[in-house]
Formats: structure tokens, sequence, C-alpha cells
């Protein structure tokens, strides 16, 4: 973080009526778009909500984007992204956006953003493998079955700091190439 001395206007919101001098010690909570944050040069130590099942694939938040939830009715719910807001074992993934230039309003934790703020959506995919099947096909092709079996991938998250899965049989564990490829947490 810079030390250097930073000139602007602080506002404090009291909870209460003060009709004498008070001093102690206050806490504030800094309020900027991305936008004014880079303008101002300042950085804010992230404390991102990490999920346990993503076993170290967590998401990485760009400082121009904004955590956010997406319900069923396509609403979007700016997250506090320091609180768990995504899920995925439930899946409830991590997303987010970047809002377009000049948006109608300043938006805060909570707060419903508006579909033309919006300029772009972001999704993160966590590094994961995969358990084989159907992998000793000498083919290629599937054998025509009589009726039609419907099965589950089974996959397990994995940060990229442990080594990687490369099976090839039934029953083996293959982790992603896209992942391995760029030697990356999530996408």
């Amino acid at each position: 973080m810079s030390n250097e001395v930073k000139i602007g206007e602080v506002k404090v919101k009291l909870k209460s009526v003060v009709t004498e001098e008070k001093s102690g010690t206050f806490t504030c909570e800094l309020v900027a778009t991305p936008s004014e944050r880079d303008e101002a040069g300042i950085i804010i130590p992230s404390n991102l909500y990490e999920d346990e099942v993503l076993n170290g694939a967590n998401p990485v938040i760009g400082p121009e984007m904004i955590a956010v939830t997406i319900a069923d009715d396509g609403k979007v719910t700016y997250a506090d992204s320091d609180k768990k807001w995504h899920d995925y074992e439930n899946k409830e993934w991590d997303n987010a956006v970047i809002l377009v230039d000049n948006p109608s309003k300043t938006y805060y934790v909570g707060d419903t953003i508006q579909e033309s703020d919006i300029e772009a959506y972001f999704v993160w995919i966590p590094r994961y493998r995969y358990k084989l099947f159907h992998a000793n096909q000498v083919d290629g092709t599937t054998t025509k079955l009589s009726e039609s079996i419907a099965r589950e991938i089974e996959i397990e998250f994995e940060s990229k700091d442990i080594p990687v899965s490369t099976g090839s049989q039934d029953g083996e564990w293959l982790t992603h190439p896209a992942f391995t490829n760029f030697d990356v947490n999530g996408m």
C-alpha cells in the first residue's frame, strides 16, 4: 500500500445525535467505484470469501469487477465478497460484473444493479478433475445400447498446487486440460 497522502472529502454518517465534541477512535468505510479507486490510486486489501469445496481453486476478482449474485429471475445483486456469496456444492456460482463507464447511480452491497448499467458478466470456473468412464473404447465411438443409461460425471475441485491428475483409464481421475495448459486455478 502507498504511504502517499490522499486529499479528498470524508463524510461521516452518525448513528445518533451528538451535541458536544467527541474524541476517540472511529471506523470509516471507504465507498468508491472501481474507477474512482483507480483514479485515486487506492488499493483495498481483499478478504475474498473462500469456499472450502473448491480446495484452493478460489475465485479471482479483478479490480474493475463487482461480486454479484444472480437470482433465478435474473435479478443481479451487489454481493459482499468478504462473506459467503457463492456455494459451488449447491451450484451457486461465483458471478461478477463490470459496470458501464457512467452507471446511472453508485451501487453498494445489497443493491440491485440495473441491467442497463452492466457492461459484462463473468462466472468463475474453478479448476477441476473428473472421473473417466468409457475411456477404453477402441474405435472412439459409443456402442449402441438397447436403453439409455444416464450417468453423472463425477468432478472434484483442485488447486494448481497439487499434482495434476493424469488418468487415462475408466475409474481414474483426469484434470481438465484447460487448467493444466495454462497452469491456473480457474478461469
